[in-house]
């Protein structure tokens, strides 16, 4: 669909609903071009998915896509990609989100001075707090929320010290943009954006805003304090009831409790260990860890969980309990058994692609989810006996986190339908409260807090139900008595009860409708209470009783709120009269990237030859606008023209099955250099013939075409099938070139000829035969990850490769790979396994350079460099420890030493250590015959090595790892190596 300004590619939505959407994005348009000005010069790529499982699938985007990740804006064609969201606010801010990114690269790669490198003057919160403040303005309970525990903990950051992982980017961001257009107006975000791409933060500060980088960080920290000393004053500071969960039994995130029906048991999500969310089941009352019924590390065939905006729900009898996961592109709903964490039941619905809030039925035969159709949100409730999908809502609004009474009668669930079909909260569709009667399908809307966010409902008895709102501009919690009406606020806490975004579930009550559970967010972290609903007092309040002011970020002015919260709380609706234009979709290549790489180098010595060399390579990548189909091209000179490389890939992912062909010249260069002078007859440019001191050298090109193609299968994320088949050409040519310089003075050049020398079918080089012809292959892989990687080698998870390949035509052998990995991490160490096993068979299986045990970081201690000493002290040659044939074994202690406070063992971000403790075994031969008896010289020896390294992460860029390693063999001494590699 085209709009005045967008390209906006979409599939199964009908025309009102892409209508609808078309016309959100031209509302941000309108917004944000007041910022940033009308600088799209042409229509804008927008590539929407249907949910979020589809989204996951995306090809515009490299690598793999989180399920906290809303939306991409990309750099390459300035695409944004992004997902329907389960609510139309979420899916209307996301839209202005990612915009602000598309306005900001628009900025940047069309500004006079400005590129694409421009982005490293930027730290992440400036770019993201940005596109916050743009997109939600100085009015956020959520953001005010974590700015009141920055506070309160004595947290609030310089500014310089803002990039640091403890302070989420987002949401400081959006308070520093908050601040800086409340203090200093919004028409400067623009130049002051431009000025900070050309020269950085702290010359931008002094020739915008006219002050010292320093002094706007100190005049940030100190509004912030004085603001939200005022906030905290005025707001009480108990928590209501015992904290169960934290970081001191779990992790520093612990979220969307569920509490069993019995009052027993909570399930909740948490990062205790580290690298991902996994669900746990707790004790309720005294909050130990019981098991863990989900591990991401162990259960590969799950994607991952729907871990940010939905909870699990408890079959009645207390004994399992269902959450939604992503498997293979869709949703599914993964039942546990509570008592040891086994998966009973794995559902997949057809009709349902993509759902979340699972709610289990007190007669436990049915289940209603919050589920996503053709890009719409409503109610369904799946029968588990009969497989059957019964859709309770069918309207253009979003229907979430649905409770069940105790009787089965009614549901609760929160809903954007009172806001959507209000004018005078038409520039905001918040949730509120409805009821629906399951015999008639009606639906109560419940008349409260009609300008907040009113969310999580739970049926708490018969007539009471307990929801979250912000009503005040906290996250607290409430009563609602569906006869009388009568409000009452449960909680007055100081920062909020809330999930890492307000839409996640944050309350959980038993069915017997006395005990409470919920989390909170305090110190930069999510914790778990437990309360019983006598010990609470509550304080009743009017229905409609409205006292914000807490949402405000610093700093806010009713009476001016300037440019951008005027902005975000407009009409959302456009003056754009053009229609938009509805065409099918065609692919199309076109140029997305260019990278390109060159030198000359030039060398002279007095009186002798004099040269130019060569070296440069650019690489090419065209692909349609979806990502489908994509195009690599690559070329590489190094000498000369006849040394020109080239590669060309064509990858198609438009279904299930990826594949692709790809074809290459590659050439080689081998000289031997002829040290000695020698005379001989030199013909000058005139005719005149004399004798002259020759200098030979002998240039080996090797050359090989091939063509290939490949297919993959993708059975998850983490796991894969590889096919392939191949040809390849190999040819030589071979140049003597000698050089001649005077007989009485050896610096004084006379000049050089080429002679192009015969070469057969086969070249010598060294003491391997290569042989000219054709060469093919087939190859097949089965291969996994899902490793989790630390700040220098994977810490957690698995990896494993097995692989077969068969070669015929110019050489006949086959090879074999198998190659397992496994990480336990131990907080503070991980504990990492190793077996590989690498094999050649065949009849020219020993035509190719062996391998060295110490090869490629294999084994410590028996590198090449290692060689020498291996053999002069231990008698160790080098024909014992290499092969056609290598079997190994790896032992690893690691223990990241220097990093994230959250990972390592000192906190010092900026030069990430690891610490290794190593055992390596291993033995290399070229035939099973080798092991003979009645073979006594190079007979294969089996090698052990133990020893201590430490890894550093350079920047990001390169990982190096000197060590210390002790061949453990008699008469043992230190040996020392450098691996400029990741740990394996």
């Amino acid at each position: 669909m085209k709009t005045d300004h967008f390209d906006i590619y979409y599939y199964d939505l009908d025309s009102s609903r892409i209508a609808q959407i078309g016309e959100w994005f031209e509302v941000w348009y309108d917004r944000h071009s007041r910022t940033f000005g009308d600088i799209f010069v042409r229509n804008n790529p927008v590539i929407l998915y249907n949910n979020h499982s589809d989204f996951q699938q995306t090809f515009a985007i490299q690598g793999n896509i989180d399920v906290g990740t809303g939306g991409v804006t990309e750099g390459l064609r300035n695409r944004v990609v992004l997902p329907l969201a389960l609510t139309n606010e979420q899916t209307f801010h996301v839209i202005g989100h990612e915009l602000v990114h598309a306005f900001q690269y628009e900025t940047i790669l069309k500004g006079d001075s400005t590129s694409i490198e421009s982005f490293q003057f930027f730290p992440l919160w400036m770019i993201e707090g940005m596109a916050e403040y743009l997109s939600i303005g100085s009015k956020d309970a959520h953001t005010s929320m974590w700015m009141r525990d920055a506070y309160m903990n004595h947290n609030i950051p310089e500014l310089d010290k803002m990039d640091r992982p403890q302070y989420f980017p987002y949401r400081f961001g959006q308070a520093f943009w908050a601040y800086f257009g409340g203090s200093y107006g919004d028409s400067l975000i623009k130049p002051f954006f431009l000025e900070v791409a050309k020269r950085g933060l702290t010359f931008a500060t002094e020739d915008v805003l006219h002050i010292s980088a320093d002094s706007l960080s100190k005049k940030w920290q100190q509004t912030l304090s004085e603001h939200y000393k005022r906030q905290v004053a005025t707001s009480a500071k108990d928590v209501p009831g015992r904290k169960i969960v934290d970081d001191k039994n779990s992790g520093e995130i612990n979220i969307s409790p569920t509490l069993s029906p019995n009052g027993k048991y909570i399930a909740f999500l948490s990062e205790k260990d580290l690298f991902t969310t996994d669900l746990y089941l707790a004790d309720a009352n005294s909050g130990k860890i019981l098991r863990k019924l989900y591990s991401a590390t162990k259960e590969g065939h799950i994607d991952q969980l729907n871990s940010i905006e939905s909870a699990g729900s408890w079959s009645p009898d207390s004994k399992e309990i269902a959450f939604s996961a992503f498997k293979g592109g869709h949703s599914v709903l993964l039942i546990k058994k509570a008592e040891n964490g086994k998966t009973s039941k794995e559902i997949s619905i057809a009709k349902l692609p993509f759902f979340a809030h699972p709610a289990w039925s007190p007669d436990g035969k049915s289940i209603i989810l919050s589920g996503m159709v053709n890009g719409q949100t409503d109610l369904f409730q799946y029968i588990f006996k009969t497989k059957e999908l019964h859709r309770l809502t069918d309207d253009p609004y979003s229907e979430i986190q649905a409770d069940w009474s105790k009787d089965g009668s009614k549901i609760v669930f929160a809903t954007d339908e009172l806001s959507m079909n209000d004018a005078k909260l038409g520039n905001q569709w918040l949730h509120n409260i409805a009821i629906m009667d399951m015999k008639t399908s009606s639906k109560r809307l419940v008349q409260i807090f009609r300008e907040s966010n009113n969310l999580n409902p739970q049926f708490i008895n018969d007539n009471d139900l307990v929801f979250l709102s912000d009503n005040d501009g906290y996250r607290n919690m409430y009563r609602y008595n569906m006869e009388t009406e009568k409000v009452d606020k449960l909680t007055q806490v100081a920062t909020g009860i809330t999930n890492i975004t307000p839409y996640g579930p944050a309350i959980s009550i038993s069915s017997n409708r006395d005990k409470i559970i919920y989390s909170y967010y305090s110190d930069n972290s999510y914790q778990i209470y437990q309360v019983l609903e006598d010990k609470i007092k509550p304080l009743e309040i009017k229905p409609n009783e409205q006292k914000k002011g807490a949402d405000e970020l610093p700093v806010f002015n009713d009476a001016a709120p300037g440019l951008v919260n005027a902005l975000v709380h407009s009409p959302r609706t456009t003056d754009s009269s053009t229609q938009a234009q509805i065409t099918p979709y065609k692919s199309k290549f076109r140029l997305s990237y260019i990278g390109a790489a060159s030198g000359i180098g030039y060398g002279n010595q007095i009186g002798q030859s004099s040269a130019i060399g060569a070296a440069g390579g650019i690489d090419l990548l065209f692909n349609d606008i979806l990502g489908n189909h994509q195009l690599y091209t690559g070329l590489a000179m190094n000498g000369d023209f006849i040394d020109v490389a080239g590669a060309v890939t064509y990858i198609n992912y438009s279904n299930r099955l990826p594949w692709g062909l790809t074809t290459s010249h590659t050439p080689s260069r081998f000289v031997n250099y002829t040290q000695a002078y020698e005379f001989k007859r030199y013909v000058d440019e005139d005719g005149n013939e004399f004798t002259a001191l020759a200098d030979t050298t002998d240039l080996l090109r090797i050359f090989e075409d091939q063509l290939g193609v490949f297919v993959q299968y993708p059975l998850s994320i983490t796991k894969r099938l590889e096919a392939g088949a191949g040809l390849s050409y190999r040819f030589f040519r071979y140049d003597q070139i000698v050089e001649y310089y005077g007989d009485y003075n050896r610096f004084n050049y006379y000049g050089e000829s080429r002679t192009k020398l015969p070469t057969g079918d086969q070249i010598q080089l060294g003491p391997y035969t290569i042989s000219k012809g054709f060469l093919y292959n087939l190859s097949t892989a089965f291969v996994g990850d899902n490793s989790y990687f630390g700040m220098c080698s994977p810490l957690a998870g698995y990896r494993y490769r097995f692989g077969l390949d068969q070669y015929f035509g110019q050489y006949q052998f086959s090879s074999l790979t198998l190659d397992a990995r496994k990480y336990f991490w131990i907080k503070p160490i991980s504990l990492a396994l190793r077996a590989l096993h690498f094999a050649r068979f065949g009849q020219d299986a020993l035509n190719f350079y062996p391998t060295l045990l110490g090869q490629y970081g294999l084994m410590h201690g028996f590198g090449y460099s290692q060689l020498d000493k291996l053999r002069t002290r231990y008698g160790i040659e080098y024909e014992q420890i290499s092969g056609a044939n290598i079997a190994l074994g790896s032992v690893e202690i690691r223990l990241p030493l220097l990093g994230p406070k959250k990972l390592s063992l000192l906190t010092f971000p900026y030069l990430p250590t690891e610490l290794n403790l190593f055992v390596d075994g291993g033995i290399a031969w070229d035939k099973y015959s080798d092991f003979s008896e009645e073979i006594d010289f190079f007979k294969p020896l089996p090698v052990f090595s133990t020893g201590v390294g430490l890894r550093f992460n350079l920047f990001g860029a390169l990982i190096i790892e000197p060590y210390a390693a002790w061949p453990l063999i008699e008469n043992t001494q230190v040996t020392y190596g450098l691996n400029l590699l990741p740990g394996w």
